[in-house]
């Protein structure tokens, strides 16, 4: 192997000193990892449908093939948790493992070649259900010339490859890195993309097991690109071009802050960010739209900055009237991630909204998050942030109660934001009160009309609510309350977590005349585009 590897460094030598001097190596393209956990997590066999695909491995952000295959039925991917039997004869290829599978394949059953690392291969015989009955075979095995053979224990993160009548064992060295493939034929003559059947990606695919039962597909992918993914599933195209260039940098930002430059395999890992709404929706290359990637094109590496530092540039759809603090909603002190007052989302605005919930179906909702509570007798707001939004509520139950905080309000409840209010059987949602020079006094809106330049009108509202207008902020009023005791109804407005950018906000902004940095600018105190 050494005399190989010096042979190999000769020859490279030999090559470089005769290129001219003025020939620079183009960099390596930045490239991400994204957990595919939306449509290929924790599958029982994930398909690769191209016809031909190269296998190899990332070393310094270059990818090296190590072997390339065909099939017209495509491949398939499966766990091997079974035991194996190495014959601890190491092959140099793909094609050594073959010549090795027909020397024992008669005696010894079924022979697999198997990759074990980078320019690392090996047949396995196998698999075995039992170590017993593995034991057995490895005398067999030892007795009949393969005396280094031994017995590998059962695995969660071997998995193994198979096309046609081949298989091949995917395991891992003391590096746990999992092997990477491309397509080595165009799909559908548009590209070198990796075909899952759902989905369609750029770039690579890793399938692995990351120490579970089940296997994820991870998808490397240019970051330039990856964009182009996140900005058509994150925001409309037909959307202002600032607003789109906005949500680019913002999703470049955050991408890089998250999961960082990275296409080195990590088996224990796998992936730092998902195509989910946990991280950023990005669904490939066939639900890309020209106009984001218009935006992505002509922003290309900016991101945003506060002190000169990339920071994670959170967005979210509407902010109902005001976005949030970090520290309300996650209980992190961020500088740059700032209650505010959100008046330009306009015509975007997502409208208000109403969630009509039996105690029956609240108490459903609650055992998925806490069983000890039982059934659900009430509910009570406890804290509200500075921006209007229920940052605290209680659970009361037969068994107990429960404090149910932000980011699980919306889980378990539903719920499009926390911007909201309780609303039971006897309340009075629509009582405000009225203060003049002289007294105040309660006034139901339900009930009242309002005096303009235009003459005397009656109060309506949207879904059930009257939004009221203040300086900073708005505020939802619902007009009627539930008939029985037996259920609860949530009025909103607004939709997400309420923190960083609000998507419909920018969208406003840019339809008034403000370019993507100004937009960026506003939602991220102190923070730059660069």
């Amino acid at each position: 192997m050494k005399k190989r590897l010096i042979n190999i460094i000769l020859i490279m030598t030999l090559l470089f000193s005769c290129v001219p001097a003025k020939t620079v190596q183009a960099a390596p393209a930045l490239e991400i990892r994204v957990g595919l956990t939306s449509c290929y997590y924790g599958k029982n066999q994930i398909n690769i449908n191209n016809t031909k695909i190269t296998m190899g491995y990332v070393k310094d952000r270059t990818f090296t093939a190590e072997a390339t295959f065909t099939s017209d039925n495509g491949f398939t991917f499966k766990p091997a948790s079974e035991y194996y039997i190495s014959l601890n004869e190491p092959c140099a290829t793909y094609a050594e493992t073959l010549t090795k599978k027909k020397v024992y394949f008669q005696s010894h059953g079924k022979i697999s070649g198997a990759v074990t690392g980078k320019g690392e291969w090996q047949v396995y015989c196998g698999p075995f259900e039992s170590y017993m009955d593995a034991e057995e075979a490895v005398k067999k095995l030892q007795n009949s010339g393969a005396k280094k053979a031994y017995i590998l224990g059962g695995s969660n993160y071997r998995l193994k490859l198979i096309w046609g009548t081949s298989e091949i064992i995917i395991d891992l060295d003391e590096d746990m890195e999992y092997p990477q493939f491309e397509a080595a034929s165009k799909y559908e003559n548009m590209g070198y993309f990796v075909d899952l059947g759902e989905r369609v990606y750029r770039g690579r695919i890793e399938i692995g097991r990351y120490g579970k039962a089940g296997l994820t597909a991870v998808n490397i992918v240019p970051l330039e690109e990856y964009v182009y993914g996140v900005v058509a599933s994150e925001m409309p195209e037909d959307w202002p071009e600032e607003a789109l260039k906005a949500q680019a940098v913002c999703s470049r930002s955050y991408a890089v802050v998250k999961a960082g430059i990275s296409s080195q395999s990590d088996g224990k890992a796998g992936y730092k960010i998902s195509d989910s709404t946990d991280s950023q929706v990005y669904r490939g290359v066939m639900f890309e739209k020209e106009a984001c990637t218009k935006a992505v094109d002509s922003t290309r590496g900016e991101m945003v900055y506060f002190n000169n530092k990339a920071v994670a540039a959170y967005y979210f759809s509407s902010g109902g009237g005001s976005t949030e603090s970090s520290d309300a909603v996650w209980g992190v002190d961020l500088p740059y991630l700032m209650a505010k007052a959100d008046a330009m989302e306009g015509s975007f605005a997502i409208k208000p909204w109403k969630l009509a919930l039996t105690l029956t179906e609240l108490t459903n909702r609650i055992a998925s998050y806490s069983k000890t509570v039982g059934p659900v007798k009430d509910i009570n707001t406890v804290r509200v942030s500075e921006s209007g939004r229920v940052s605290l509520l209680r659970i009361m139950g037969e068994n107990g109660s429960l404090a149910m905080q932000t980011t699980s309000i919306r889980n378990v409840l539903g719920v499009k934001g926390t911007k909201m209010t309780l609303v039971k059987y006897g309340d009075k949602p629509d009582v405000v009160s009225a203060k003049n020079s002289e007294d105040e006094k309660e006034i139901s809106l339900k009930d009242s009309y309002v005096k303009t330049t235009a003459g005397v009108r009656e109060i309506s509202g949207s879904n059930g609510q009257v939004i009221v207008k203040s300086a900073s902020n708005l505020k939802g009023y619902g007009l009627t309350a539930p008939d029985t005791p037996d259920e609860i109804w949530i009025y909103g407005i607004g939709s997400g977590h309420g923190v960083g950018m609000s998507q419909t906000g920018a969208a406003g902004m840019a339809e008034k005349g403000y370019d993507y940095k100004d937009i960026i600018e506003y939602y991220f105190t102190g923070c730059h585009v660069s």
